[in-house]
């Protein structure tokens, strides 16, 4: 069971993200733009500070994705700073603009809060962010499901050489 120092509630989430913005590079200017994310019974606000236009923020409690839509003036480069409470999504993050899974992001965090950065060329674009998949459980997986498979494979070879044998 989580159990909460003091209540959470969706104008604590945002002070403390936007406490956390004040860690980053003061050179990125741009508006911030909030949206919820329901966890369970708690609300939280997701924040994206950018200088490109955002719009359609979603978060897709089932999948766990962040989605949302930048756009910009062509031959500008766009910049997101996107503040996700703990509570929302566990990271590692993978960011992907356009369905293209982008390299080079930037993250922070704090006991609270992960702050990632990434950046564009100008253009209408949709961002999602999803927790990666940990690569270390990839291998104990993959050999799990190869155990299986020799077990399923066995147990039916047995049961023909029985009926052969009878």
């Amino acid at each position: 069971m989580l159990v909460h120092a003091r209540p959470k509630t969706m104008e604590t989430d945002r002070t403390r993200a936007r406490d956390f913005h004040r860690d980053w590079p003061a050179n990125l200017t741009g508006d911030v733009t909030y949206f919820s994310a329901s966890v369970g019974n708690e609300t939280f606000a997701i924040t994206v500070k950018s200088n490109s236009t955002v719009s359609n923020c979603v978060f897709k409690v089932s999948k766990r994705e962040i989605h949302f839509d930048v756009s910009g003036p062509e031959e500008t480069t766009g910049f997101c700073i996107v503040t996700i409470p703990k509570q929302v999504l566990v990271r590692p993050f993978s960011v992907f603009i356009d369905r293209e899974h982008q390299t080079g992001i930037l993250s922070i965090q704090n006991d609270t809060h992960t702050s990632i950065y990434f950046s564009y060329d100008h253009m209408n674009h949709e961002v999602i962010i999803i927790p990666e998949f940990p690569s270390l459980i990839i291998l104990p997986l993959f050999m799990i499901a190869t155990l299986l498979a020799v077990i399923v494979y066995k147990r039916k070879h047995q049961t023909r050489n029985k009926k052969r044998e009878v």
